[in-house]
């Protein structure tokens, strides 16, 4: 697996969670769900959870997710579950 210059994997892989956080806007208020995820993660040998709903990408447990589909950069809509904040602007700022 290969790290990013932005602190991030490139082909890694990721365990998928429909159980969604507590308070989500806040990553460092309730971290119980994250906790309780970690088994699965380490079983799938995976990076990071990816919190899922109906179909659609929400959050990650500890990190943001930023994805390229056909030289878009695609990030999860703010919903009120996620705010974008500094790692966002920053990211913006590298690519763009």
């Amino acid at each position: 697996m290969k790290s990013s210059k932005m602190y991030g994997y490139i082909n890694g892989k990721i365990a998928t969670s429909d159980k969604l956080r507590f308070m989500p806007e806040a990553k460092t208020t309730h971290y119980i769900t994250t906790v309780k995820l970690q088994p699965k993660r380490k079983k799938a040998k995976a990076v990071e959870i990816l919190f899922v709903s109906n179909g659609k990408v929400l959050e990650c447990a500890t990190s943001n997710i930023f994805m390229f589909l056909d030289n878009t950069l695609i990030t999860p809509k703010d919903s009120g579950r996620w705010s974008g904040g500094e790692k966002h602007a920053e990211t913006d700022e590298i690519i763009f």
